[in-house]
């Protein structure tokens, strides 16, 4: 049974994509809210949001999508071939890895231990 994480931002009627603001927006505009105090913060954070943007990219399709969102997200991507899904979705799609980025980095860890 789903818990509260996992249906963050279900919408049956499904989303208008692109939504904005966009994954790539949200975390952009984070990055010149956050600022830097020195070259190896700044490196950093635009490493982290490269990192996380990239994750969503290859995320969303796997396991970030509920089933009544498939259909749109496989017809979208046909008709934006080359576009990067975090500039068609939104929050509720980052927040929804975000709530399972702790597990899939654990199992990450664990894998490359083993």
């Amino acid at each position: 049974s789903p818990t509260a994480g996992d249906r963050i931002g279900s919408n049956k009627a499904g989303n208008q994509l692109p939504i904005h603001p966009s994954v790539s927006e949200v975390l952009n505009e984070f990055l010149s809210l956050k600022g830097a105090n020195n070259p190896l913060e700044s490196y950093l954070l635009n490493d982290m949001i490269q990192g996380l943007t990239s994750y969503f990219d290859k995320a969303l399709g796997m396991m970030l999508l509920y089933e009544e969102e498939r259909a749109e997200y496989k017809e979208y991507r046909a008709q934006h071939a080359g576009q990067r899904m975090s500039d068609a979705y939104g929050t509720p799609h980052l927040l929804r890895l975000l709530v399972k980025l702790p597990l899939l980095l654990n199992q990450a860890k664990m894998s490359s231990e083993g």
